[in-house]
């Protein structure tokens, strides 16, 4: 899964998946004192244990929106005639 947090074994011969968010995580961060993990993710700032465990979102901010979100409106005959103005 592109876009998720895994962790690489001691002996760099197996991997562990430890984040399964619906959308990419875009920053990261990892506590050597509490092995606590934080993530970013669709806009929302979220804290688990390291193995993924116990995952809690601390904040959330608005929606942003997607480039196919955007891409989805400008096809759309209706918003196109409601939101471009004539340049007469």
């Amino acid at each position: 899964y592109q876009g998720q947090i895994w962790q690489l074994s001691s002996d760099a011969r197996s991997t562990a998946q430890i984040t399964n968010e619906n959308d990419p995580i875009t920053a990261f961060d990892v506590s050597p004192v509490t092995d606590q993990l934080v993530y970013v993710s669709r806009n929302q700032l979220i804290l688990s244990q390291i193995d993924g465990s116990q995952r809690k979102i601390l904040r959330q901010g608005i929606k942003l929106h997607t480039y196919s979100d955007l891409l989805d409106q400008l096809n759309d005959e209706e918003w196109i005639q409601n939101n471009i103005n004539s340049p007469m």
